[in-house]
C-alpha cells in the first residue's frame, strides 16, 4: 500500500513531523522507502542504539539527489519509538548529548537534526537529515563502531571508513554503481552553484497587539463627544434629535476606530524587524549570473504579506467629529484636515511594483517568496530586498525558511533550511504623545479637562 501521507514536502515544523510519526503508526509493513525509516523502539543510550543511528543517517547522506528530491523535499526521516500499528514510544536523550555521542562516526558534514514529538502520550524520536546536494563529499564512518556484544569475538559491527547507501526500506555498505553515483555527485560540484541563502537578523517580531492606551481613549471618547458642551454664551437650539446626535457619534467613534486600525496596520507593515530580510552569499571565487531564489516561510500561525510598500508613513486624516450637542458652531477640526505622519509622496503603484524585485503567492501553511535574478560577485554578500510580513504565530513559535537557488551560469540548483525564533513585537505605535497632536484625550485627566 501507498504511504499513508502526502509527501511532496518536506515535514520540518513540530506539527508536521508529528502527523509524520502519526502516518507511520497508520502505515503498512512495507512501506518504508529511500526517505523514511523507521523502529519499534530502542534504548538510546545503548551501544547497538548508536549503531542503529549512525548507520541509517549516513544511508540517508548518501542518497542521489535527484532521487531524493523526489520525496519530503529531499529530507530524510529516521523514526525510533513507533512503527505501523505500534507505538513503544522511547526514554528520550537530550539532542546536544545524542549529537556528542554521534559526530565522532558521522563527522561534521552531514547536517541533521534530533526532534522529539508526543504520540498516544510516548516520546516519539525523529532524526532529520537534511536533503543531499551534488558536491556533497562522500559520507562514511569516520571511527569503527564497536561491537554490542563484544564477547562474541568481534571488535567492531562496522569498520572504519565503511560507506552506507540508503535501498528502498534498507540501508547496506556501498556497491560498484553506488560508488559511481557518489564520485559523479561529488565531482558535479566544478559548475555547480554554490550560494547559500542567510538571515539578516536573528529572529523575527510576530504582529504587535493594538495598543491598550488607544483602545482605552476610544472607550472613553464617546462620553466626551455626548457630554453637554461649556460655552462661553448661551446655548443655540440645537436642530436634532438627542438620538440623531447619538446616531452620529456613533458613526463618527467607527470611523475613528477604522482609521486608528488603518494607522496601525501601516505602522505594523513599515516595522523593519517584523519582515523578511535576507542575504545571498557567493561562496566561491566565481561570479554568478542571474541567480534566482525562491522561498517559502512557514510559521504554526498565519503568515501574511501586505505587498510591496515604500518606506513613508502616509499621512493621518482625524475623522471630523459631529458638531457637538446643543450648539451649532462648527467642529473641532475643519473636514478633510490631515496630520502628516513623515514627508509622503505617494508613489505610483506600477513604479512602486517595478522596483519590489519579489512576488508572493499562497501554498499550504505559509507564502512563497520568488526574488528576481541577481548577478552576484565573487564571495559578495548581497541583500535582497527586504519583504513585509504580518506573522500571526505566537512568541516562542519559530517561522522556517526552505530556500531554492538556481543560476543561468552554473549547473544545477541549491536548496536548504533555516528557521528564525518568533519573538514578541517592539513597535512603538499610536503613543500618547500622537493622540494628543490629533486633539484627542490620551488619558483620564485629559478627559476631566476636556468635559
Amino acid at each position: 500500500m501507498a504511504f499513508p501521507l502526502d509527501a511532496s514536502q518536506p515535514f520540518l515544523l513540530p506539527s508536521q513531523l508529528r502527523r509524520l510519526a502519526e502516518a507511520v503508526r497508520d502505515a503498512g509493513p512495507h512501506d518504508e522507502a529511500t526517505w523514511i525509516e523507521w523502529k519499534s523502539t530502542l534504548d538510546l543510550k545503548a551501544p547497538h542504539a548508536r549503531v542503529h543511528l549512525v548507520k541509517q543517517t549516513l544511508g540517508f547522506g548518501n542518497r542521489s539527489p535527484d532521487d531524493a528530491a523526489k520525496r519530503a523535499g529531499g529530507y530524510g526521516y529516521l523514526l525510533v519509538g513507533v512503527e505501523p500499528g505500534s507505538v513503544l514510544g522511547v526514554d528520550s536523550v537530550d539532542p546536544s548529548d545524542m549529537e556528542q555521542d554521534l559526530i565522532p562516526y558521522l563527522g561534521p558534514d552531514l547536517v541533521w537534526s534530533a526532534e522529539y514529538v508526543t504520540l498516544d502520550g510516548k516520546s516519539v524520536l525523529i532524526l532529520v537529515v537534511n536533503p543531499p546536494k551534488f558536491g556533497d563529499p562522500i559520507h562514511y564512518l569516520r571511527k569503527g563502531l564497536p561491537h554490542p556484544n563484544p564477547a562474541k569475538g568481534a571488535r567492531f559491527v562496522h569498520a572504519e571508513h565503511t560507506v552506507f547507501i540508503r535501498k528502498n526500506g534498507r540501508t547496506v555498505p556501498a556497491g560498484p554503481e553506488d560508488w559511481q553515483m557518489l564520485h559523479q555527485r561529488f565531482a558535479a560540484a566544478q559548475n555547480r552553484l554554490e550560494v547559500d541563502l542567510v538571515a539578516a537578523g536573528p529572529h523575527i517580531e510576530r504582529i504587535a497587539d493594538f495598543p491598550g492606551h488607544v483602545t482605552a481613549h476610544l472607550d472613553r471618547h464617546p462620553r466626551r463627544l455626548l457630554a453637554r458642551p461649556t460655552t462661553l454664551g448661551g446655548i443655540t437650539r440645537d436642530d436634532r434629535t438627542r438620538a440623531e446626535y447619538e446616531a452620529e457619534v456613533e458613526v463618527h467613534m467607527d470611523e475613528l476606530r477604522k482609521a486608528f486600525a488603518q494607522q496601525f496596520h501601516d505602522e505594523m507593515i513599515r516595522h523593519a524587524p517584523a519582515g523578511l530580510s535576507l542575504t545571498l552569499v557567493n561562496r566561491s571565487d566565481r561570479p554568478f549570473q542571474g541567480v534566482r531564489v525562491t522561498a517559502t516561510v512557514r510559521a504554526e500561525g498565519r503568515i501574511l504579506c501586505p505587498g510591496p510598500v515604500d518606506n513613508n508613513r502616509p499621512d493621518f486624516k482625524v475623522p471630523t467629529p459631529p458638531r457637538a450637542w446643543g450648539t451649532r458652531e462648527k467642529p473641532v477640526f475643519p473636514a478633510s484636515m490631515l496630520f502628516p505622519g513623515r514627508s509622503h509622496v505617494p508613489m505610483l503603484a506600477g513604479l512602486q511594483d517595478m522596483m519590489c524585485r519579489w512576488k508572493v503567492r499562497e501554498v499550504p501553511g505559509g507564502l512563497e517568496l520568488e526574488f528576481d535574478p541577481e548577478d552576484v560577485r565573487p564571495r559578495e554578500r548581497l541583500v535582497l530586498k527586504h519583504v513585509p510580513l504580518l506573522v500571526t504565530a505566537d512568541a516562542e513559535t519559530e517561522l522556517t525558511v526552505e530556500w531554492t537557488a538556481a543560476g543561468l551560469s552554473a549547473e544545477g540548483s541549491v536548496s536548504g533550511r533555516f528557521v528564525l525564533p518568533v519573538v514578541d513585537s517592539t513597535l512603538q505605535a499610536l503613543t500618547g504623545d500622537d493622540l494628543g497632536k490629533w486633539g484627542l484625550p490620551a488619558d483620564e485627566q485629559q478627559q476631566a479637562e476636556l468635559g
